[in-house]
């Protein structure tokens, strides 16, 4: 496997290119050697303006990498995006188009190390129909079942794994089910295993209030998570639960569990956000090669003002930097 991380730039309209800059000047960008796909033109002009001095090596597909510099490689297509430009069409196609160039440089076997910046879920699917996030779009891209890319949030204080995804409220209960639970467990346990965590232990949260109230708030707890901790359990698992969110966290706090499990998106990434000071990343578990993301948005607001912090994307090259 090429020892290569590959970065993509996300939005250029985001703080994507900027935490990149960040990180390009920070200790661990020594710790592999890196290539960002991306437009040299932008990242010249934005580290000019941020004061950082930094040399770009523009590269081709045989990733012929420099050490010290900024390697760059520029995706194949023309966009119209130009540096400093509002988000919209333009940025979401070059977003796209970094996406697309990655994917093809880890499927020729060049790679097998990717971190993703934050794109804009609703631009890109505005140019490409159906796209709903990274995760699902490496999976399908790469011929991986949905259901077993499970994400994982990390942080040094709290990890969490997620049994749905990016769903509507309205839609969660109907994605909690017995099998989903049981993959999205086993997967991070297997995970917290490749960290160096020999024997994981996982809090399965509830989704309903008060754990259903035995039925009377809901019945996932009784009907589908209750089946899938008991199965986890039977296959050797150390798993405890269906427990309540706010016992989960207190719990992984207490080092009684190394991960919870959460039924959706903010019950999981909201603790750990929380109590990482920054420097929580996602990680998805389950595709043939290793992918990370920072656990923040485009942040289209602040883009340009030059106040984005990178620990999140630092940590993300730290742990790419770290496994094989």
């Amino acid at each position: 496997m090429n020892k290569a991380v590959i970065i993509t730039s996300g939005d250029p309209a985001g703080i994507g290119p900027e935490v990149i800059l960040r990180l390009a000047v920070a200790e661990a960008f020594a710790l592999a050697p890196s290539v960002i796909i991306g437009r040299r033109s932008l990242y010249e002009k934005l580290a000019s303006d941020m004061g950082i001095k930094l040399e770009t090596n523009p590269v081709d597909e045989s990733l012929k990498l420099k050490s010290g510099v900024l390697n760059i490689l520029e995706p194949p297509c023309e966009n119209k995006y130009v540096y400093a430009s509002e988000p919209g069409e333009a940025s979401s196609r070059e977003a796209l188009s970094y996406l697309e160039t990655a994917c093809g440089l880890i499927k020729e076997g060049k790679a097998g190390r990717l971190i993703t910046a934050p794109v804009s879920k609703e631009g890109i699917a505005a140019v490409k129909k159906d796209f709903s996030g990274h995760t699902y779009y490496l999976a399908d891209f790469f011929g991986v079942e949905r259901q077993k890319a499970v994400m994982l949030f990390l942080s040094r204080t709290i990890k969490a794994v997620l049994v749905s995804q990016h769903l509507a409220i309205k839609d969660v209960a109907a994605a909690i089910n017995k099998k989903a639970i049981a993959v999205a467990v086993e997967s991070a346990l297997a995970a917290l295993k490749s960290f160096g965590i020999s024997a994981p232990r996982a809090a399965i949260c509830s989704l309903n209030p008060h754990c259903g109230d035995g039925g009377l708030l809901g019945s996932e707890e009784k009907d589908e998570i209750t089946p899938a901790v008991e199965e986890l359990k039977s296959r050797g698992m150390a798993v405890s639960g269906p427990m309540d969110a706010f016992d989960a966290v207190a719990g992984c706090l207490k080092n009684e569990y190394d991960i919870m499990a959460a039924m959706y998106h903010d019950q999981g990434i909201v603790p750990v956000k929380l109590f990482s000071h920054g420097r929580a990343v996602n990680f998805t578990w389950g595709l043939p090669f290793i992918r990370l993301s920072p656990l923040h948005g485009t942040a289209f607001d602040i883009a340009g003002a030059f106040k984005a912090r990178a620990e999140s994307m630092t940590e993300c090259f730290r742990i790419a930097a770290r496994l094989q």
